[in-house]
């Protein structure tokens, strides 16, 4: 005698496993998951944004010197 599944019950069935397949690829499973993924990215985005607003600051810096040695030289 075989087992009778209602349509519903397997519908059901694929949901909860599709679920279980998002929850381990977003936690990892053992791997870098997208919560990993994601925290690399936002880690190296904030380092680019640092080190721009750096190169920023310096070349504001060394225009500004460059301006006065020139008002210097003229004087």
């Amino acid at each position: 005698m075989t087992k009778h599944y209602c349509n519903k019950e397997v519908e059901i069935q694929q949901i909860k496993d599709d679920v279980g397949y998002i929850r381990k690829a977003i936690s990892g499973n053992g791997e870098p998951g997208l919560t990993h993924e994601v925290l690399r990215n936002t880690k190296f985005r904030h380092q680019a944004m640092a080190s721009l607003a750096l190169i920023k600051w310096l070349l504001a810096f060394s225009v500004g010197s460059f301006l006065v040695s020139v008002f210097n030289f003229i004087i």
